[in-house]
């Protein structure tokens, strides 16, 4: 019995590397077997992620854009990236029209032409309104920048009168409520008189 004993376990102990590398073997096998498997998943996983057709992409676009796309698409049903970017860039939303300032109330638009040795405060003075009220409708206006002759200027006034018969100035100036100096100086007059079918800017009695 004493001498069966070593030669025994001398069998074991050489048996015992061959269990482990089996059990290496089999999980390297596993890592292989692993490893093909995700690789061979990897195609349907990628084209389920980025549509690629001209349907898919066409599905997730808004109704009325889709219309237009179709026509832009090309007939061997490939799409570049140039056309992907097209696709996904939403349009920017229309800028909202500019609302011009509003005349003051029961106002006529009268259109001023610059003329010799003005500024634009003698022309608001001479129609009688204020410095914000001119700046607010000519906001494209520097006022050291105005040409004789070229310069246009928006100006709100009281009314346009059409002299008639027995239309002296002191008349239409009490018509419209104002004084003959201010009628004539809105008018550029030096002289108190008008002739028959010339048209007079009424200025406003009060400054707005």
């Amino acid at each position: 019995m004493s001498q069966e004993s070593p030669k025994r376990v001398r069998e074991e102990s050489n048996s015992l590397p061959l269990v482990v590398l089996l059990i290496l073997v089999g999980i390297i096998c596993l890592f292989l077997f692993v490893g093909w498997k995700y690789v061979s998943d990897e195609p349907s996983t990628i084209s389920e992620l980025a549509p690629t057709t001209p349907e898919e992409m066409l599905k997730n676009l808004p109704e009325e854009k889709i219309a237009e796309e179709e026509e832009d698409l090309p007939s061997d049903g490939l799409v570049t990236d140039a056309q992907v970017e097209k696709m996904a860039t939403p349009e920017p939303a229309p800028k909202p029209a500019a609302t011009p300032p509003a005349l003051p109330a029961n106002s006529t638009q009268f259109t001023h032409v610059v003329q010799t040795n003005e500024t634009l405060f003698s022309i608001a003075t001479r129609y009688n309104i204020s410095m914000e009220t001119m700046k607010k409708l000519n906001p494209s206006v520097e006022p050291n920048a105005i040409k004789v002759g070229i310069t246009q200027l928006t100006v709100p006034v009281q009314s346009i009168h059409t002299v008639g018969p027995g239309d002296v100035l002191r008349v239409v100036a009490t018509k419209y409520g104002i004084s003959v100096e201010q009628l004539m100086k809105a008018n550029g007059k030096t002289k108190n008189f008008a002739e028959r079918g010339e048209k007079l800017v009424i200025p406003f009695a009060k400054r707005q």
